[in-house]
């Protein structure tokens, strides 16, 4: 099987790189609506660094994962999706 790396959130902390861990996860088709998109880059930010720390939205609980900001390519489209295919540029 396929899969990817991802930098989860394991506990609040305002140390960053203590609070957090690179693991490997499957790759699964997306559900109904969704998306696969292979991920060239993505951004960790003051979001990311401010969920950590519990100061951004409060009462979010771990583990949760991290990089809201994203640029990669469409690999495939569950069913319903209309907008974008595979081999689409996505933000």
């Amino acid at each position: 099987a396929m899969s990817f790396r991802k930098l989860v959130v394991e506990r609040i902390s305002r140390n960053f790189r203590e609070a957090t861990r690179i693991v490997t996860a499957p790759i699964q088709a997306p559900a109904a609506g969704s998306v696969l998109v292979r991920n060239e880059f993505c951004g960790i930010n003051a979001s990311d660094v401010n969920f950590t720390a519990g100061t951004y939205l409060p009462g979010v609980k771990p583990p949760f994962d991290c990089g809201f900001e994203a640029v990669g390519t469409v690999k495939s489209v569950g069913e319903g999706v209309t907008k974008v295919k595979p081999g689409d540029p996505v933000l």
